[in-house]
């Protein structure tokens, strides 16, 4: 009998162990429902960025560029979203994207951008990991990660007046 319930419980944990969200494995898209891949990217200041660090807020990561008329459009919504929530509930994460850090630098100085810029570029080897990982083929794609990491919200629901619909339904009220 006791060889019995140590078997039911092992099977148990096993089964348990497996319902959380799980990564998301190379070559693999990145879904609603998965953990987000973690990365680490050079900011504009020089410094190093990594998903993780957002952990235990919401993370709007955008992948954006200068020379991109969408992504220019959502400007204005990414500012009202980063100026709406607390820092403690919300961030926003940027990957720049094909942009030399002089374009970028000017491009955030004129239109006031706060939140962290991670420089990558598709033909750049050594600065295209987080691209490939999250096998971005379009600008802007967006993607909104929650607390534990898990993606909640990725494409057009995160987009124009949208944004602040969907980041009203997970992260809730603005503060």
């Amino acid at each position: 009998m006791h060889r019995i319930v140590k078997l039911i419980v092992a099977g148990l944990v096993g089964i348990l162990a497996g319902c959380g969200p799980r990564g998301v494995a190379p070559g693999e898209e990145v879904r609603v429902g998965r953990l987000a891949p973690d990365f680490e990217g050079t900011t504009l200041d020089g410094g190093v960025a990594r998903l993780s660090d957002y952990r235990g807020r919401f993370v709007l990561v955008d992948f954006w560029g200068t020379w991109c008329p969408p992504c220019l459009g959502e400007v204005p919504y990414l500012k009202a979203a980063y100026g709406a929530y607390s820092r403690r509930r919300f961030d926003i994460l940027a990957i720049a994207t094909n942009d030399s850090p002089e374009e970028l630098r000017a491009f955030i100085k004129r239109e006031d951008l706060p939140w962290t810029q991670v420089l990558q570029h598709e033909l750049d080897p050594t600065r295209r990991s987080i691209l490939e990982t999250y096998r971005i083929t379009g600008y802007p794609s967006t993607f909104l990660i929650d607390p534990s990491g898990v993606v909640v919200a990725r494409g057009a629901i995160l987009r124009s007046s949208n944004l602040a619909v969907t980041l009203a339904k997970y992260v809730g009220p603005p503060a």
